[in-house]
């Protein structure tokens, strides 16, 4: 069997470690900036301000109990999000009005505001009020994961609550 002499495999050895740590490097380089890179959030200084009162009303929403769900649906040719909110016994919630709030968690701001329509679940009597079933219909696109804020109140209560889906919108 040949051996490969000691004075040239080493210098190998060493060039391919340079040449495996250059590439890795590059890989990390390219992997950094494949979504856009480094962002610049809008209104930072306003959002760490306001970060005290934030973070009391989302502590506030989750001592609610209440629970959120979104689920995405195809009707007519349009994309519909649906949300239902239940209280800590899994009854509905009724006389809930806000807004929905759509972002992608590599980009820095909201890419759609929607204001939530109240509608009657399927199964509910027809003029029935107690309708707790929000609906929106966004109008973004893309494949990928999506955060769904969803801002609500009913009377002097307000619910605040998120949740991140792997969606193809519309």
């Amino acid at each position: 069997m040949n051996r490969i002499p000691a004075q040239i495999a080493w210098p190998m050895a060493v060039v391919g470690l340079i040449l495996l740590g250059m590439t890795s490097t590059f890989g990390v380089l390219i992997a950094s900036r494949s979504d856009g890179g480094p962002r610049v959030i809008k209104q930072y200084y306003q959002k760490a301000v306001a970060w005290d009162s934030t973070a009391a009303v989302r502590q506030a929403s989750v001592d609610l109990g209440w629970v959120l769900d979104v689920s995405r649906s195809r009707t007519d040719g349009q994309t519909e999000l649906e949300v239902r909110i239940v209280d800590s016994d899994g009854r509905p919630i009724s006389g809930l009005s806000g807004e929905m709030r759509l972002s992608r968690p590599q980009s820095t701001g909201v890419l759609e505001r929607l204001p939530l329509e109240p509608y009657p679940t399927p199964g509910t009597t027809p003029g029935a009020t107690p309708a707790f079933t929000l609906r929106a219909f966004p109008t973004v696109s893309g494949r990928g994961l999506w955060d769904v804020e969803v801002d609500v109140r009913t009377g002097e209560t307000r619910f605040v609550g998120t949740v991140r889906r792997d969606w193809q919108l519309p």
